[in-house]
């Protein structure tokens, strides 16, 4: 049976304080939509629209993006599945491609005004204080809520310093990927900044299969290149003090088991902001593990049905792929890294999955 899918304009207006007035203006008579959530990504939406559907209202706030911001809202069965910030638009053949990216883009508007130096503080709330901080500067409110956001039990101590230029997202991506670190997303129906550690996801792989009964295409990447199966591996990382002086820490490990069947491979890491000589040894036993095996990647194009239907996985679950793609059957546990949905005016979908 078909999806039923609509989509709304909705107005963002700046406040001077507080969040911003979202106002749904109306929905958009669209010819295609695709929508992607991607781990710890912002993720991206495309809806096309035929400018004769236009109402003047949508004509008007498209001509200027800077006066008239905006979003898109997306509805699968009433329920609100995907919503972002319009950034783009095109005109292409009597159509409007609207290009929009997903709420947590607009955590990469954000900047560190100010130094910050926290101190055994939990890194979910380092994190909730940046985007707290920009948040309360005037109109620089995008309407996340991070007041679900609660602990990780992980303290860490960073030094975030103005001079140095920084994003706010650019310096939550270091933290995330410190030893222990955490996945990150902002819900599209609740707009809650959202956090798990060490990990976003569950364990579908029982209940979720994506196999010959609903894969209709798969292209497989397997690599052994340099880089891709490594069984030497060196690492550095650097830290700042509260004083704003580096530490450098260093690091090295092997993999015996693939340096014995297929020779020497060496990769080095490079690790910034990290505290402690303990998180670069960490992190680089999980390089090496990453990287211990030749590099499988599956991408799969599968027609949504029970067990396997859209939004029954996102990013960071696991789910069982099994699958001959020409070389026989290869099968395994996945992660998923990135879901990309496609559909008509009519309903008719089409779910690709990436694993990480």
């Amino acid at each position: 049976m078909a999806a039923s899918y609509s989509i709304s304009l909705v107005a963002r207006v700046p406040a001077f304080s507080g969040p911003p007035a979202l106002t749904e203006l109306g929905g958009l008579v669209f010819e295609s939509v695709t929508y992607i959530d991607e781990l710890n990504k912002a993720g991206s939406a495309s809806v096309t629209c035929p400018i004769r559907s236009l109402h003047d209202t949508a004509k008007a706030r498209f001509r200027d993006l800077v006066a008239n911001p905006c979003e898109v809202w997306i509805y699968r069965n009433t329920k609100l599945v995907w919503a972002g910030g319009v950034e783009t638009i095109g005109l292409q053949q009597q159509n409007v491609v609207l290009g929009a990216v997903g709420l947590y883009g607009y955590v990469s508007r954000m900047g560190i005004m100010a130094d910050y130096s926290p101190t055994g503080i939990d890194q979910f709330a380092i994190t909730k204080t940046m985007v707290d901080n920009w948040q309360a500067r005037g109109r620089g409110h995008y309407g996340i809520d991070t007041s679900a956001v609660g602990t990780s039990g992980v303290v860490r101590t960073q030094t975030y310093l103005q001079k140095d230029l920084s994003g706010v997202a650019s310096k939550v991506e270091e933290l995330s990927k410190m030893t222990s670190g955490f996945d990150i997303w902002v819900e599209p129906d609740t707009r809650r900044l959202r956090m798990a550690s060490p990990q976003r996801g569950q364990d579908l792989s029982a209940k979720v299969f994506l196999d010959q009964r609903n894969i209709e295409s798969a292209s497989i990447a397997m690599s052994v290149a340099p880089g891709d199966l490594v069984t030497d591996a060196s690492a550095t990382g650097t830290s700042q003090s509260t004083t704003g002086e580096s530490q450098a820490f260093w690091s090295s490990d092997i993999n015996s088991t693939a340096r014995q069947t297929f020779g020497a491979s060496w990769a080095g890491q490079s690790f910034q902001d990290i505290p402690d000589q303990a998180s670069v040894n960490g992190k680089l036993t999980e390089f090496l593990k990453a990287r211990s095996t030749q590099l499988f990647q599956p991408g799969v194009s599968i027609s949504p049905r029970a067990g396997s239907d859209v939004g029954d996985f996102g990013p960071g679950d696991t789910v069982f792929y099994g699958y001959d793609a020409g070389l026989g059957y290869q099968s395994g546990n996945f992660r998923t890294g990135k879901t990309t949905v496609t559909a008509d005016k009519n309903g008719d979908e089409q779910l690709g999955v990436e694993f990480v």
